[in-house]
């Protein structure tokens, strides 16, 4: 089963590390068991690795590719994103409110397809009214992924 893993998070960066690396060879390096390892690697475990271990890991990978080390840099991403003032708080209700009252409308506009499915307008309607719920969601996630700057 794959693991969806944040983009940018520590899940991620033991992912990519033990890609390059192994399991095995990871587990070695960190001194500890392969599973906790995969535990590290699940966002949905509590496991983080320790610091010292993070930053063994994170050594071995940049001796093995020569690129920037990702446990660091997810934990640098994490630090700069929670320094940031939190004042977009408005902006967030706004997007919200968006994306709520255009998936209401689409929703809506599907129910009166499903009334009457042979009626071509409310099909355009429906098909409209479902993209810019889609549009509107998926501005809300992008303000989600990029710590607030959308």
């Amino acid at each position: 089963m794959t693991l969806e893993r944040h983009p940018g998070g520590v899940g991620a960066a033991i992912t990519k590390i033990v890609a390059e690396l192994g399991w095995d060879t990871c587990a070695d390096i960190a001194q500890v068991s392969e599973g906790t390892v995969r535990n590290w690697s699940n966002d949905r475990s509590r496991q983080t690795p320790p610091i010292a271990a993070a930053m063994r890991l994170d050594a071995a990978f940049v001796a093995a590719t020569g690129r920037e080390a990702p446990i660091h840099a997810a934990y640098a991403k994490f630090l700069d994103q929670s320094a940031r003032p939190s004042a977009d708080i408005e902006k967030i209700v706004a997007i919200t409110q968006s994306a709520l009252k255009e998936g209401g409308e689409g929703g809506a506009a599907l129910v009166a397809v499903i009334q009457n499915p042979s009626d071509p307008r409310r099909r355009r309607l429906a098909h409209r009214e479902c993209l810019e719920a889609a549009d509107a969601f998926n501005e809300a996630a992008k303000h989600l992924d990029d710590g607030g700057e959308a």
